[in-house]
């Protein structure tokens, strides 16, 4: 609407739209980086990326070698998880959802992280091969800056070959 003038009563719609706004944030928890986006939208109508938060935590650091998690990479990922639970809080996010990949998927102990993750108050998905995989793809796409919606999931490429996704119901209802 650059060089647009708006109608009587048109300002005051948009300026409404924008007091309807949500906040809702998605973590994609990944091997070695945490990362928390926060989108503000009016369901059925917009999103934008509202801010973004990334934390280098290792968390795969001699899983492979091990199998499992090591405590100090699970103490950086839970640190990181409870700074962006407190960010949403003082953000007033009214969502925030948790995605972890590979890392706590192939874990002997990523049951019981999962749980740590729980004790902080937030929930986590960990995504299934299959599902990460799909969603990289999506991912890749999304990259082109295309809307990419498969089903009810909105991706959106985070950060190198990872992603989160999250319930378009949350933005669309």
């Amino acid at each position: 609407m650059l060089g647009t003038e708006l109608g009587p009563g048109e300002a005051t719609a948009l300026i409404d739209r924008e007091t309807e706004s949500r906040s809702a944030a998605v973590v994609d928890l990944g091997s070695n980086t945490a990362r928390l986006v926060v989108y503000r939208y009016v369901p059925g109508t917009w999103f934008r990326l509202e801010d973004s938060i990334r934390e280098p935590i290792r968390l795969a650091e001699g899983l492979a070698a091990e199998g499992r998690l090591r405590p100090a990479a699970v103490k950086r990922a839970l640190g990181a998880l409870k700074m962006f639970a407190d960010f949403g809080a003082a953000s007033d996010v009214e969502s925030l959802e948790v995605f972890a990949t590979s890392g706590l998927r192939d874990a002997a102990n990523g049951g019981e992280v999962a749980s740590e993750i729980r004790r902080l108050g937030l929930d986590v998905a960990v995504l299934s091969g299959e599902q990460e995989a799909e969603l990289g793809v999506l991912a890749s796409a999304s990259a082109a800056n295309a809307v990419i919606t498969v089903g009810d999931v909105i991706a959106n490429d985070l950060f190198g070959t990872t992603l989160a996704a999250h319930s378009q119901t949350m933005l669309w209802d």
